[in-house]
């Protein structure tokens, strides 16, 4: 019988962290500590979501309420870390992902392949050249 408690307690909690979360709207930089201008502060939130590998437009299956959460998250994240620190972690991450990109690994072994003088690539064999 405790454990039901238990449960419902721990479900008061999560629904107190989603109405923590719901707290700003998409687009709304007010509650940001030393924030850019608004469409720089978007063009940073749309970089955070692509590192994470996630969209930024509404879709199906991704409603506006989704945007709302995560855009209140990257303003916690942003005022946890400082703007200049996190703008640093997007970019190297970014840097990261560049550097170990699956597709670009293809694209990069199909070019040296072809500037060896190769007629095909182990890329263009499995699944055509990029």
């Amino acid at each position: 019988m405790d454990t039901g408690r238990e449960a419902a307690a721990g479900s008061d909690a999560g629904s107190e962290y989603a109405s923590v979360l719901r707290h700003r709207r998409y687009g709304d930089c007010c509650g940001f500590k030393n924030p850019l201008t608004n469409s720089e502060m978007q063009s940073w939130f749309e970089r955070w979501r692509g590192v994470r590998g996630k969209g930024v437009t509404v879709t199906r299956t991704v409603m506006e309420e989704s945007f709302d959460n995560a855009w209140t998250a990257f303003q916690e994240r942003w005022n946890c870390e400082t703007g200049p620190v996190f703008r640093k972690t997007i970019a190297a991450r970014e840097a990261t992902h560049e550097r170990m990109a699956v597709g670009l690994l293809a694209a990069r072994l199909c070019e040296l392949s072809w500037a060896a003088d190769r007629h095909c690539c182990y890329v263009h064999y499995l699944e055509g050249c990029p």
